[in-house]
């Protein structure tokens, strides 16, 4: 007779937004209620940026803050001084896994002390420069299909491919029904053309190239060799590789995975059904916006999801997680 192993339940999973988060202020009342913690990680990111990202979080409008060489140190920035700030409410909090949306894959590494905030901040100010640089010698972009299954986007997306139209891609598996395609123009117009005609929503997304394509593949081996600079630490708790779909084994897995994100499709509905195998019954988002529980509610309905972006939500939360801390049901 088989043995049946049973997966640990009510586990508690850590998430960090991408870029589409970012909004005017993000961070900012956290900096200044925790002035040593969070204030300090805003504080780190002025300095490295080598400008006054906190000014532009604060004064700019949203079309210069949605700029991605702005938007990737600005946005890693405020979901980490949320991070900072509910560490120093519950400094006992371990989560069982963290997994961030392309971007935030690299908050969820500093969270997990991975990666020092400096390194981090360093990273994703050149990882948006490089991205800005790679997208200027494509003429493309990316949309959003929405009802339609990722076999189907596959499909049409060989099919106009194989037009001689361009390349395109599945850049984005979010959740059942929502993928994001990115690639040249021409060939991701006729994509989008032939999911609407099979029933799909198209929406075009405001982004400055055809980012999560091969079409990226300079901009990750430029990060690679930037990577190699960095001190890489184990992590404190599991984090999960967007190209892989499943948490880091190591250093070198890491440098190849974050050299791989930016060219390659990421796997976000894979990573959470993954944690709902491996026991997680808590997911806390962690900055700006709400994007990730309404992709984790549609993946898992049902799914309990708290959020931490400023002092009101973060006092919520820590409600939440407080009686779990105390009784070690964060833990792994």
């Amino acid at each position: 007779m088989k043995s049946v192993v049973e997966r640990p339940r009510g586990r508690v999973a850590v998430l960090f937004p991408g870029q589409g988060a970012q909004c005017p202020g993000m961070g900012l009342d956290l900096a200044h209620a925790y002035p040593f913690t969070a204030g300090k990680v805003m504080r780190t990111a002025d300095r490295v940026a080598g400008f006054r990202l906190t000014s532009l979080i604060e004064n700019a409008s949203p079309r210069v803050l949605a700029r991605t060489d702005i938007t990737q140190p600005a946005l890693v920035a405020a979901s980490l001084a949320a991070w900072r700030a509910l560490m120093t409410e519950l400094p006992g909090f371990v989560p069982a896994f963290a997994a961030g949306l392309s971007l935030g894959e690299y908050t969820a590494l500093a969270a997990a002390e991975v990666l020092d905030d400096e390194d981090v901040l360093r990273l994703v100010t050149w990882r948006g420069r490089y991205m800005e640089e790679a997208a200027r010698g494509h003429r493309g972009g990316m949309c959003a299909v929405l009802g339609l299954e990722r076999g189907v986007v596959e499909a049409l997306c060989r099919e106009s491919a194989s037009s001689g139209a361009g390349r395109v891609w599945v850049a984005n598996y979010n959740a059942p029904g929502q993928c994001v395609i990115s690639g040249e123009q021409g060939a991701l117009k006729l994509a989008a053309g032939l999911s609407a005609s099979r029933g799909g929503k198209v929406v075009p997304l405001k982004v400055s190239g055809p980012f999560h394509s091969p079409l990226m593949g300079r901009a990750g081996r430029r990060l690679a060799a930037l990577l190699a600079t960095a001190s890489v630490r184990t992590p404190r708790f599991p984090v999960y590789s967007n190209a892989a779909g499943r948490p880091y084994t190591g250093p070198e897995s890491l440098v190849r995975g974050l050299e791989r994100q930016v060219s390659s499709p990421v796997l976000w509905e894979d990573i959470v059904r993954d944690m709902d195998l491996q026991g997680v019954e808590l997911f806390v988002e962690v900055g700006p916006g709400r994007t990730l529980a309404s992709l984790v509610r549609r993946i898992l309905p049902g799914a309990e999801v708290i959020g931490v972006s400023d002092t009101e939500s973060l006092a919520r939360a820590v409600e939440v997680l407080r009686p779990l801390v105390a009784g070690g049901g964060a833990a792994r």
